[in-house]
């Protein structure tokens, strides 16, 4: 399957048979986007918070200063339990974050606000 057959998949609510041709894909191409960017979705439709920090990881690998694959990787670790590496990820975004950009501010904003209610527990 191709990406165009596995987005009609998706569409159909094939989830199952979609995952795994993404991971199949990604896992033959660790760095092809698409297919990552795909599987994230899925991840996170399905609530499969596991594969999501897998998917979100990779995408920050590739796109490191991505606000939305650094947003999404926070969530999935946050949502794991993983707060430590759920602050690093924080930290290291805020390097790459450029404040310019109004959607790299809001996830600025987000993260803060995750790294506070993850230092008060």
């Amino acid at each position: 399957m191709d990406l165009e057959d596995i987005k009609a998949a998706l569409e159909a609510g094939k989830i199952d048979e979609a995952r795994d041709c993404l991971l199949a894909i990604v896992e033959s191409d660790p760095n092809e986007t698409r297919a990552w960017l795909l599987l994230a979705g899925v991840a996170v439709r399905s609530e499969d918070w596991q594969l999501g920090a897998r998917t979100f990881d990779a995408l920050v690998a590739l796109r490191p200063a991505d606000c939305l694959a650094s947003s999404g990787l926070v969530e999935c670790l946050v949502k794991l339990g993983r707060n430590s590496e759920a602050l690093a990820e924080i930290d290291r975004f805020a390097s790459w974050a450029d404040d310019r950009k109004s959607n790299d501010r809001i996830v600025l904003d987000e993260h803060k606000a995750i790294a506070e209610g993850i230092r008060r527990v």
